[in-house]
């Protein structure tokens, strides 16, 4: 008989019994069958653990673990990047090379902004590489700061700003300018020298048409005086602060230094049509001599035309004047409730605006400012030479 000794140690394979071994096991083998038999048992069994060996030396790791593994990593790839969903979105519009990316922080979405906005994306849209991406400010400063840096997030190639004020949107530029992107203030003027282009008209002349169009009823009626309230959009804001001086000086100072009239009242209607109907309801109760109101946009003209049509005053003896020339401010004049707006010819200045962002995104900058030619009366007479002209 022959004797064979094997001396090891093996680990149980759990780990928390890793003192249990088996030491100096003896196995008796009688003949030479036997010993081929254990011979052909020995190798197997080495063979057998070496793969477990292989398999198992991490400890805890087995093959249905590994893909898991894997899809783990691939989301912590993902979550390391900090990119946020609106920066994800921003990257997959621009995933074609040769699209543009337009940003635009809008001032407001009263009926006119809507309608530029409307005409943007469609003249875009139209071009077939660039895509648009905008904002809405409701004419709140805060709110826009927190809207261009939304902006900024998307990565766009060029930003539009139609600041809602001058001086509260000067950083936001810089913000811009620091991400590599550059700034086209649309319309309403930024106190910023980082800017890459100013493209408008000055909203000054707004005002100035509206107190031309007045003077001149002044002047074919020298025995009528003018008693006027007045509507902003909002106070403290450099476009409404524009608009107001145009009118006052010189229309409105001329006024009272001729004894022709004066300025009644003024308040801020919003830019919406109802908050303008419920002032222009309490006027017509405070002040039985008011025969003009002028505000700052066709919408709020178009709720105090609702108000003063509802208290059945005679509007052939009243002036009611707006500014836009929109859609609705159009058919309240051909209806004769809005004697006179200031109207823009959209499609020129959309144009305008278009051209520009395409190229300030290309690597240009306007050292002048590219004014816009676009502001007119518009009244009865006019509207449809006006509109003809388009």
């Amino acid at each position: 008989m022959k004797r064979v000794t094997l001396v090891g140690e093996v680990n149980s394979g759990n780990t928390g019994n890793k003192d249990r071994k088996h030491k100096d096991k003896v196995i008796e083998l009688k003949g030479e069958g036997s010993m081929k038999k254990y011979v052909g048992l020995l190798l197997a069994g080495i063979l057998l653990g070496s793969v477990c060996l292989s398999g198992c030396g991490s400890g805890e790791t087995d093959k249905e673990a590994l893909p898991a593994a894997e899809d783990d990593k691939g989301m912590q790839d993902a979550n390391d990047t900090g990119e946020t969903d609106q920066a994800v979105d921003a990257k997959d519009a621009k995933a074609d090379s040769a699209q543009l990316l337009i940003g635009i922080a809008c001032y407001s979405a009263d009926e006119y902004q809507k309608s530029w906005l409307d005409t943007f994306e469609a003249a875009a849209e139209s071009k077939g590489n660039i895509k648009v991406v905008s904002t809405n400010a409701d004419a709140n400063v805060e709110k826009q700061v927190s809207d261009v840096e939304s902006l900024i997030a998307q990565n766009p190639d060029v930003i539009i700003l139609r600041a809602v004020d001058a001086d509260g949107l000067a950083a936001s530029v810089d913000a811009c300018v620091s991400a590599g992107i550059p700034v086209v203030a649309s319309s309403y003027e930024v106190h910023n020298d980082k800017i890459s282009a100013w493209v408008g008209a000055n909203q000054k002349d707004n005002g100035i048409l509206q107190g031309e169009y007045l003077q001149g009823i002044l002047d074919a009626n020298p025995d009528m005086k003018m008693n006027l309230c007045y509507i902003w959009g909002g106070f403290g804001l450099t476009g409404t602060q524009e608009r107001y001086d145009g009118l006052i000086d010189p229309f409105v100072n001329k006024l009272k230094a001729d004894g022709r009239g004066e300025l009644l009242a003024e308040k801020a209607g919003n830019w919406s049509a109802s908050d303008a109907m419920a002032l222009t309801e309490d006027w017509i109760q405070s002040f039985p001599n008011m025969n003009v109101i002028v505000c700052q946009n066709d919408e709020m003209a178009a709720g105090a035309a609702n108000a003063l049509k509802a208290a059945n005053v005679d509007m052939e003896k009243f002036y009611l004047l707006g500014i836009d020339g929109s859609a609705n401010g159009q058919q309240y004049i051909r209806d004769g409730l809005i004697d006179a707006t200031i109207w823009t010819d959209l499609n020129d200045e959309i144009s305008t605006n278009l051209d520009v962002a395409v190229k300030v995104a290309g690597g240009e900058t306007y050292k002048e400012p590219v004014y816009l030619n676009s502001y007119k009366l518009m009244t009865k007479d006019n509207i449809d030479e006006l509109l003809g002209s388009k």
